[in-house]
């Protein structure tokens, strides 16, 4: 079964097709759009190993910087901000969030760890 992971996969791989353009700001635009897409074939959301909340999160933790600093309102606007154009934020977006899986789940196949487990240094399954 395809999953969030393996979407981005099919994103970095060939974003002229899917997006029309490498920009990081047509990601979260792109599975909004996918996941409606699915819902009204009758399929199930994607699963995600890192939700949305945990990858910002973690993405805070790991740089010491949250929302209410600035105008940048989640991981994809934090990665523009530290790039130099849309093109290289793509790339960045996705270092961040693979960074983050290999840090959340640990290798693959292994049952996903709670963000704040994480964080704290605690690695305990989620169940």
């Amino acid at each position: 079964m395809i999953d969030i992971d393996a979407l981005h996969a099919r994103l970095r791989a060939d974003p002229l097709t899917h997006l029309g353009r490498k920009s990081v700001r047509l990601i979260q635009p792109y599975e909004i759009g996918y996941e409606i897409a699915r819902a009204r074939k009758g399929h199930s959301v994607l699963p995600d190993p890192i939700e949305w909340e945990g990858f910002q999160k973690w993405v805070e933790t790991r740089y010491g910087w949250t929302a209410e600093q600035g105008c940048r309102q989640n991981a994809l606007g934090f990665a523009e901000l530290l790039s130099v154009d849309e093109c290289s934020a793509f790339d960045l977006f996705f270092e961040l969030r693979e960074a983050a899986r290999t840090t959340v789940i640990g290798w693959l196949g292994q049952t996903p760890i709670s963000v704040e487990n994480v964080i704290n240094g605690t690695r305990r399954f989620v169940q």
